[in-house]
């Protein structure tokens, strides 16, 4: 918040309609992550959650290997870390503002390395079975690779975004100078000449 009050970055409307549009997204995938998980743990047999395809394991507990979590083993960090993006993306270019999708990101590969080391040792090779079936652990391919691409051209349009706005700022600001100047040096001009007017009243007074 600091930040963004010391420097204010010029946010046009598309830039606007983006940061909203991946908070939705960022919600839309964590919640119906952990929405589909918590309905497939109360009741399996539920209509939402009945098509989903599982793998028991010798514990008798089955893992989800589709839907939301046919895609990722924890696609809802996924979820959870657009969000967290959303909020530092009003940041623009200022690479500071990123810290925490940053330190957030880095949080939760290394919680996800922590799930599943353990969950290697609850299910044993069941869980490599699982891995097989689900490949990626927080972003899925076909999706990293059109995230790289998205956070691309995301830092160059506010790159061009704010330089226009730093040249109009830069414009309006010498324009307000000369205004100012321009306007100062009339109001100056015309106090010499009262003055003169003044001096000349009196010298015609007090010469016979």
């Amino acid at each position: 918040c600091r930040l963004l009050v010391d420097h204010t970055p010029y946010i046009p409307n598309p830039c606007l309609a983006t940061i909203f549009l991946v908070k939705v997204i960022g919600y839309i995938i964590f919640r119906g992550a952990n929405g589909q998980k918590d309905q497939f743990r109360r009741d399996p047999s539920h209509p939402s959650v009945a098509h989903l395809k599982t793998l028991k394991t010798e514990s008798g507990r089955q893992l989800i290997i589709s839907g939301w979590w046919g895609t990722a083993r924890h696609i809802n960090y996924f979820g959870d870390w657009l969000m967290g993006m959303a909020w530092c993306m009003p940041c623009g270019a200022n690479v500071v503002g990123y810290f925490y999708a940053v330190y957030f990101g880095i949080l939760l590969i290394h919680r996800d390395g922590r799930d599943g080391h353990a969950c290697k040792l609850k299910y044993g090779k069941d869980w490599d079975k699982y891995c097989s079936f689900v490949k990626y652990r927080i972003v899925p391919e076909h999706y990293s690779n059109k995230l790289k691409i998205t956070v691309v051209l995301w830092m160059d349009n506010f790159l061009l975004w704010d330089t226009k706005a730093f040249a109009c700022s830069e414009r309006n600001l010498w324009s307000t100078k000369n205004i100012s100047i321009n306007h100062l040096h009339q109001i100056h001009r015309q106090s010499i000449d009262a003055e003169i007017l003044r001096a000349a009243d009196k010298f015609s007074v007090a010469t016979p």
